[in-house]
């Protein structure tokens, strides 16, 4: 028998001046070398309970924490955040509220330094974890300069380096390209049964057949724990759709068998409004982000622009928005340069996006900035938050929400603007399945409402169900532009922008045969209001 690797007991908390509990009475243990896949709803408690196992929460976030929570017979509470780091490593939900280090080979050095691991045998499991995560070609580089997604790779480097007993992630693989996604578990299958994983995970279908146990919180409630046959089956799937939760796609669509989505007519000509030229820009120190990129977007379109880690799209949408200003080449919109207060821009991180205390006078303060008077705004800003169904928390500050609330929040301040030209930056990251649904309908709503819509996106799901366009970028060069058809019936391209399509979507084709049929049938299964009830 096996050791036991984590024991939670009757596990409540509360974080400091709350008035709920977002952890209540949760019970759940692991034998050491099992892998626990952790899911539920947006907000249900999942990232909280993940910070608890190895001390951040209560000895750096404070609050009412009752219960016990033992891993490998250490209480992380009272052993404190430094002690547990000698046995379970974490790699956060936001990567940059992880990595401290001036360059990538200093950012995986640095744990190891602290805990007094010899020179030798550092550089070593420096080399070993960069190569799994494929960043040993950029050790030398500066972490400022790398993508979101090169930084989350970063993390997961930092924290494979230590050789935890216990390995706790929390959407691990969000921003990272889908070819890497599951490179990365493709590698950490290799450690099955020698290392004891927690993770949290919206794309479930790269995990679901690696764990062996299931834990499904609702409202910090656990409702199911155990095997993953005994919650992934035909009679659980209409609750777990029901409540939003991610669940394998080839599953969940045995419940649309026979159910077809009607073929859409074309959409009527549109012109480009938002044209690119000869555009490149190199950042100051750093590598060359874009060369010579010449795209456009069409208003009344969604148009995805999708890419590895590092291909120049959150460089390409800060140029679109004026936030950047290119080396070379012109950009604009509308017929003029391209600036800030002209588009809506929603960016990566929900965080920077925050300017009030409270989320009502955030959302307000969009509204006023839309031409709305004080008291107007106040109005519209409650009636936005309870469209998302964030009024509770409109007194909060907007730092307390969870990341998929604030990724919702950054949204909802984007629509405020009421702008002609949508861009936005990973915006389903941190969605459980009803949230990231009811953006993709906003979205493709705000296109056929005359907007002129740009998606970049690692989710291929959304890129199958709302794109009209596709525009693909590889080391900084756009190689691709076209339609949504012409990209998914391309294998070669698809491989080249790191694009493994929806397991759903390959069953459909290979069923019906043909992509534009399979296409609108996936596009009706994930837009159902219904949340897949199709």
């Amino acid at each position: 028998m096996r050791n036991e690797a984590v024991k939670v007991s009757d596990l409540w908390f509360r974080y400091l001046g709350g008035k709920d509990f977002v952890l209540r009475g949760v019970n759940f243990s692991l034998e050491e070398g099992e892998w626990l896949l952790v899911l539920g709803p947006t907000g249900s408690g999942k990232s909280t309970l993940l910070l608890t196992l190895n001390g951040i929460i209560p000895c750096f976030i404070p609050g009412e924490l009752k219960g016990e929570v033992k891993v490998f017979g250490r209480d992380p509470a009272k052993v404190g955040v430094a002690k547990m780091a000698q046995v379970a490593a974490i790699v956060l939900q936001d990567p940059e509220a992880q990595v401290i280090a001036f360059t990538v080979e200093e950012e995986v050095a640095f744990a190891l330094e602290n805990l007094l691991v010899p020179r030798s045998e550092g550089l070593k499991r420096i080399r070993e974890a960069l190569r799994v995560v494929g960043l040993e070609d950029l050790r030398k580089e500066p972490v400022d300069t790398l993508s979101m997604g090169q930084k989350q790779r970063l993390a997961l480097a930092s924290a494979l380096a230590l050789r935890p007993r216990l390995l706790i992630l929390d959407e691990p693989t969000a921003h990272l390209d889908p070819a890497s996604a599951l490179q990365f578990y493709e590698r950490l299958s290799g450690l099955k049964g020698e290392v004891t994983v927690i993770v949290v995970e919206h794309r479930v279908d790269y995990v679901w057949k690696l764990v062996d146990k299931v834990l499904l919180v609702e409202n910090g409630v656990v409702k199911y724990f155990g095997d993953p046959s005994g919650l992934f089956n035909r009679s659980s799937l209409p609750h777990l759709l029901k409540t939003g939760v991610w669940i394998p796609e080839i599953l969940a669509g045995e419940l649309s068998k026979g159910r077809r989505g009607e073929l859409s007519g074309k959409l009527p000509p549109s012109s480009p409004v938002v044209v690119a030229r000869h555009v490149s820009f190199k950042y100051p120190g750093g590598r060359e982000a874009l060369r010579h990129v010449s795209i456009t977007a069409e208003e009344g379109r969604v148009t995805c622009v999708l890419g590895p880690n590092g291909s120049g799209k959150t460089t390409l949408l800060k140029l679109l928005a004026g936030i950047l200003k290119p080396d070379h080449g012109h950009i604009l919109i509308y017929g003029e340069q391209p600036k800030p207060e002209k588009v809506a821009y929603v960016m990566q991180n929900p965080e920077h996006m925050f300017a009030a205390r409270s989320i009502l006078e955030d959302v307000a303060l969009s509204l006023r900035s839309a031409g709305y008077s004080d008291e107007e705004a106040r109005k519209h800003a409650y009636f936005l938050l309870k469209k998302y169904r964030l009024e509770k928390y409109a007194d909060r500050s907007p730092f307390e929400l969870s990341q998929g609330e604030k990724r919702l929040l950054s949204l909802l301040l984007m629509a405020a603007l009421d702008r002609r030209v949508v861009l936005t930056d990973e915006p389903t990251f941190g969605l459980d399945r009803r949230y990231a649904g009811m953006v993709a309908r906003e979205l493709v709503r705000l296109a056929r409402a005359g907007r002129a819509v740009v998606v970049a996106t690692h989710d291929t799901w959304l890129v199958s169900a709302i794109s009209d366009k596709v525009i693909v970028l590889r080391e900084g060069r756009a190689i691709f532009e076209g339609s949504v058809f012409e990209f998914l019936s391309q294998p070669k391209l698809m491989t080249e922008a790191c694009f493994s399509p929806p397991p759903l979507l390959k069953a459909l084709v290979e069923e019906v045969g043909d992509v534009e049929e399979a296409l609108t049938t996936y596009k009706h299964y994930l837009l159902s209001p219904e949340g897949g009830e199709v």
